[in-house]
């Protein structure tokens, strides 16, 4: 299939400018993107993210915010100096907001002035909101935690090729002193992929924003997050889902020997079976499971459930992720979006790529109509691509 170009999946999988056109009232309309950690004063759903309008860091931005509030060191500057410049324009912007009591923004810029949403004062407020979506201020990241179990990439492209490598390559063992080593070649091959964004939008009126005894327009922002991060989640345990059994547990892990009451399976060699089989592909690198299975599993090895030596703690906070014990080399994560009785242990560089394009906030306002209404779209482009089936080995049947 010919991959489809920027501009078809643009017409095809987010609203062109007639739709902006349309539900803005021909009004103000501005976008800004998020992509790689940073926010860019750009729309790149033209193809190309320029790098020149950088506002912010969002990973240096968190990392001094938590600085500041526990008073320790504050010289992590996340702002670039075009980031620093608006800033400084937005500052001066708003003493004149606080100086001229009631009237409208729109009448302290004037009609010389610039348009509103492009303004500094403007990009500013809305950077400050779209740090809040795409940052981790939302929703506990340890129930989202299916993300680990394939491999991320960043990609600023909407459409590409990728490639897989179908076999490892061996070496020849002990030749002869006179003999020549065959040549050898790796095999690949290619697919394409094409990324869709995640959306969400939402409207209020002045008269929402006024009347309400609260900030509905925070409240609506805090669950943006989690909801994007729930169909992340979901793409990632759907696939794992879908994977075709390796084996039934057997005996279960739950399974009692009728005399001696001990159990009759051992969890610990079940998981040993399913790592030793992704050695062509260089090992496990994780088991993720639900909470039953964790709870047979943890039960099952009893008295060897030990901190090894060197970690401070089997198990974080958090409870939801750690060093599986007994296979200390696997990081273990809990997740309820898995299928009931099963685990599956991954090798993710192999198993699959999710692929992490930008984020835009489209924000317009139609001041054509009475209760002036304010909207938002966020448009989160994003996909995942299964490689190799064979990177994850799930079993089923652990009760």
């Amino acid at each position: 299939m010919t991959p489809k170009s920027v501009e078809q999946l643009r017409s095809e999988s987010i609203a062109n400018e007639e739709f902006y056109a349309k539900i803005a009232g021909g009004s103000q309309q501005h976008v800004l993107t998020a992509y790689a950690g940073k926010i860019f004063n750009c729309d790149a759903r033209e193809g190309v993210i320029d790098k020149r309008t950088e506002i912010v860091d969002i990973g240096k931005f968190v990392k001094a915010s938590i600085a500041g509030s526990s008073g320790e060191d504050t010289s992590i500057d996340p702002f670039t100096e075009y980031g620093k410049t608006l800033i400084e324009e937005a500052d001066k912007f708003q003493k004149k907001v606080d100086n001229a009591g009631f009237e409208p923004v729109q009448h302290i810029y004037g009609s010389a002035g610039p348009n509103l949403f492009e303004s500094p004062y403007e990009v500013v407020r809305r950077t400050n909101y779209l740090l809040d979506v795409v940052g981790p201020s939302y929703a506990d990241p340890s129930y989202f935690n299916a993300i680990n179990a394939v491999n991320v990439r960043q990609v600023e492209q909407l459409n590409f090729t990728g490639y897989i490598k179908s076999a490892v390559v061996g070496a020849q063992k002990e030749i002869g002193d006179d003999v020549t080593p065959q040549p050898v070649r790796q095999a690949f091959t290619s697919y394409e992929k094409a990324i869709y964004a995640d959306s969400m939008r939402y409207e209020f009126s002045m008269r929402d924003k006024k009347d309400s005894v609260f900030d509905i327009e925070a409240e609506m922002t805090a669950d943006v997050r989690g909801a994007f991060d729930t169909l992340k989640d979901a793409k990632v345990t759907d696939l794992i889902n879908a994977v075709s059994s390796s084996g039934d547990v057997s005996p279960d892990w739950d399974a009692l020997d009728a005399t001696h009451g001990a159990f009759t399976g051992f969890a610990d060699n079940d998981v040993r079976v399913a790592d030793q089989a992704l050695r062509a592909y260089g090992g496990g690198d994780l088991i993720i499971m639900p909470q039953d299975t964790w709870n047979l599993y943890r039960r099952n090895v009893g008295g060897q459930f030990i901190v090894p030596k060197g970690v401070q703690s089997a198990e974080p906070p958090t409870a939801r992720t750690g060093q599986l014990p007994m296979h200390e080399h696997l990081t273990y994560y809990i997740n309820d979006n898995l299928t009931a009785s099963t685990f599956a242990v991954i090798n993710k560089r192999t198993f699959a790529d999710h692929f992490m394009g930008p984020v835009l906030n489209i924000s317009y306002k139609n001041s054509m109509v009475s209760g002036q209404v304010e909207g938002r779209i966020v448009f989160d482009f994003n996909g995942i691509k299964q490689k190799l089936a064979a990177g994850c080995k799930r079993y089923i049947g652990t009760t």
